[in-house]
């Protein structure tokens, strides 16, 4: 079985095809060629209705999506939202969370931990 193994990749993570060198406890070297599928895009905030809220929290808000796909959470100004529930593939309704005055960006988050803004998207008042 082996005992030591290794990454090489002449591209990036996520940009396609790549191989594993495997040293076994000989000199030997096996390859396997193969293949990954690179994390999809996190869902890109098109819009959100409405656009302001209260101080206090508590608005419930449709956010427009590009894709909900792998879509795991959304945050207003860094603050997260409660509620969570994916409408349909382009729609995802929530109750925003309590946060000082002022414009936010809408941020969603995927599986991936990746995430995409809608800038000064919402406006707590």
């Amino acid at each position: 079985m082996s005992s030591r193994s290794a990454w090489r990749s002449p591209l990036r993570l996520g940009e396609g095809p790549a191989q594993l060198f495997v040293s076994g406890g000989t000199a030997e070297t096996v390859t396997f060629p193969f293949e990954f599928t690179p994390a999809p895009a996190p869902a890109q905030p098109i819009a959100i209705v409405p656009a302001t809220g209260t101080l206090a929290g508590g608005t419930h808000v449709v956010v427009e999506v590009v894709d909900s796909t792998g879509l795991v959470g959304i945050s207003l100004g860094g603050v997260p939202v409660t509620s969570f529930a994916i409408d349909d593939a382009t729609h995802v309704s929530r109750d925003t969370g309590a946060h000082a005055a002022g414009v936010t960006n809408v941020n969603t988050l995927d599986a991936y931990g990746l995430s995409t803004p809608l800038v000064g998207g919402y406006t707590f008042t």
